[in-house]
């Protein structure tokens, strides 16, 4: 029988601040907290439960192996499609439930229409994470006015293996549409 790793538990994580706005049907909520090492990874997930406001969880996991203790701060944002405009949204966190004001973007149309039509960027992860590469690429490409909401497209995932330095690095690259 093959050695099989144990995946440790996700865990609710502590958020300190929710920021949430809805622009064209899609719901961008932005977290923030700290973790007790700097070896935990938070995600934020849709309830599954048809409820009113939509609810949301933000969970930890650690990575494993052994780290240092120090308190670490996070910041998380993830995009949902939720439809039609809601003034709040709930937030469950080892807090526990907060009520989060959502924010309506409309005017950002007439400025989005004078942005250049294609920006590119690479990004790379030398532990092979692609959220890792992703996010290095999308924070070379940073908004051209504030509260623009960017969206972007992955044109090429691959790899750099090998050679006498033993390279391995996981790319990706990223286009405004």
């Amino acid at each position: 029988m093959a050695d099989q790793k144990l995946v440790p538990p996700w865990e609710l994580a502590n958020v300190k601040k929710a920021v949430a706005v809805y622009y064209g049907g899609h719901l961008i909520l932005s977290v923030s907290g700290d973790n007790p090492t700097p070896c935990y990874r938070v995600r934020i997930e849709q309830s599954l439960l048809p409820v009113e406001p939509p609810t949301f969880i933000v969970e930890r996991q650690t990575t494993g192996g052994p780290c240092p203790d120090v308190i670490t701060p996070y910041q998380r944002t993830a995009v949902f499609f939720i439809g039609g405009y809601r003034e709040t949204i709930d937030v469950i966190s080892r807090d526990g439930t907060k009520s989060v004001k959502v924010v309506k973007l409309d005017a950002t149309k007439g400025l989005a229409e004078k942005a250049p039509a294609h920006r590119t960027a690479t990004g790379y992860s030398a532990s092979f994470s692609f959220e890792d590469a992703f996010e290095d690429a999308i924070s070379k490409l940073p908004p051209l006015f504030p509260d623009e909401v960017q969206h972007f497209v992955v044109t090429e995932t691959g790899a750099v293996v090998g050679g006498f330095l033993g390279l391995k690095t996981l790319f990706v690259t990223v286009r405004t549409p």
